[in-house]
């Protein structure tokens, strides 16, 4: 399963699991394209398919069950075209609207707060 270790979001002593930095559905192209991530220990480079992870932060009940919840909602929002409204074009740039009855603020401020937390850690 994954490497046993304690938990960094509940704080208990479980199995750990490759959790996405980034999750993966914000990378577009992840089936085709590949990216780079950088070892700050060597400095070596490598190609990653689906985004960079750790093994080393999070049970995969957090991860699956709790982080979750907030990606999905900025999935739902940021990445679906239905909740995008472009209020103004131009040839160089778009201006989107995002209405406050078509998101929930909590979870999607709690998602930017979980990218910068799972970066940190």
């Amino acid at each position: 399963m994954g490497n046993k270790g304690k938990c960094k979001f509940c704080g208990e002593e479980k199995n750990l699991i490759k959790a996405h930095i980034i999750p993966r559905n914000f990378y577009v192209g992840r089936r085709t394209e590949k990216y780079r991530s950088v070892d700050t220990q060597t400095g070596k480079w490598t190609h990653c398919q689906s985004g960079i992870y750790d093994k080393s932060i999070l049970c995969s009940n957090c991860d699956g069950k709790i982080l979750k919840l907030f990606d999905d909602e900025a999935y739902r929002v940021l990445l679906n075209s239905e909740y995008v409204h472009p209020i103004q074009e131009n040839l160089s740039s778009k201006l989107f609207e995002f209405r406050a009855n078509q998101f929930n603020y909590k979870l999607l401020r709690k998602f930017f707060i979980s990218v910068l937390w799972r970066a940190s850690v």
